[in-house]
């Protein structure tokens, strides 16, 4: 089956010929899932679905990539992605992220860091969106945990001082904190959660004294409400 994939990507950039490349020195190995190789559809399965056509297996669609190599696709594909697509490439970008991350090098990771945010906050948005007013088995939450692709992941001090200084200035926009707080509203904090908040703040506020802004406040946040304890604990009503 043919394919125009001008039609998903954009194919004059500069980038579309690095996924060629990929695809050229990858050519000769065979096209079957093996160890340590992934086997790749050239033209995504989700953008066959998109556009109502059959998922093409053909082998002419497919092809063997390393691990890294795979990773990369899936990382250019995200960049080139056209609208109506970028969302289904940083879903697919971030799913391979988690596995994928290990096999690149601490530059690579250095110079996709911010493209990663990017397309993880994308990815995560459209995931609230769908998911919103579902709730997380303890199960799936373990998963999620488990296959954080930054998990046990410690860059070099001097990438990190990078990273640090390339977002120095930079500000989540007015529009993008509206979205984030309208997909959390309304959200109740699970008894774990609250534990690890509790367990996290012991102590810090030791000495200290808040401003007199502060206490007007809190002040005002109390004003019409009343507490008594239970099981030893304060509880506001």
């Amino acid at each position: 089956m043919q394919h125009d994939f001008s039609i998903v990507f954009e194919t004059d950039n500069e980038l579309w010929q690095r996924v060629l490349d990929i695809f050229a020195k990858n050519e000769k190995y065979e096209k079957k899932i093996v160890k340590n190789r992934n086997l790749h559809h050239k033209f995504p399965r989700s953008f066959s679905k998109a556009l109502g056509e059959e998922v093409d297996n053909d082998k002419d669609n497919l092809i063997s990539l390393s691990l890294a190599d795979h990773f990369l696709v899936h990382y250019y594909y995200y960049l080139l992605a056209k609208k109506g697509y970028r969302q289904a490439m940083s879903l697919a970008f971030r799913l391979m992220a988690r596995k994928g991350m290990k096999y690149i090098t601490p530059e690579t990771a250095e110079a996709i860091a911010k493209d990663y945010e990017e397309a993880r906050d994308i990815a995560n948005q459209h995931i609230a969106e769908a998911h919103r007013g579902k709730t997380l088995t303890a199960e799936h939450k373990k998963k999620i945990s488990e296959h954080n692709p930054w998990k046990g992941k410690h860059l070099p001090e001097e990438i990190r001082q990078k990273l640090s200084e390339a977002n120095k200035g930079h500000f989540v926009s007015d529009e993008t904190r509206q979205k984030i707080g309208a997909a959390e509203k309304g959200k109740p904090l699970s008894e774990e959660t609250k534990a690890k908040l509790s367990e996290a703040l012991k102590g810090k506020n030791v000495g200290k004294t808040a401003s007199a802004e502060a206490r007007q406040k809190m002040s005002e946040a109390r004003k019409g409400r009343h507490w008594k304890m239970i099981d030893g604990k304060r509880v506001w009503f």
